[in-house]
């Protein structure tokens, strides 16, 4: 969840909706469009986080 991003889900209300969040991250900047805010947190935290659920599905 960016800290600008027009649509925010606090992570009680994605808990009840998803059964096994396996990892969540809150950056410090980036809005709706974050691969144009912050192109290289973006792409190291998309990376990482497809490296988590790989890992978790093994």
């Amino acid at each position: 969840m960016y800290p600008r991003d027009i649509e925010k889900c606090p992570r009680p209300w994605a808990q009840e909706r998803y059964r096994q969040i396996i990892r969540w991250h809150s950056p410090n900047a980036g809005g709706h469009f974050p691969s144009l805010e912050v192109p290289d947190y973006f792409v190291k935290d998309l990376q990482e986080g497809l490296a988590t659920v790989l890992a978790a599905t093994r």
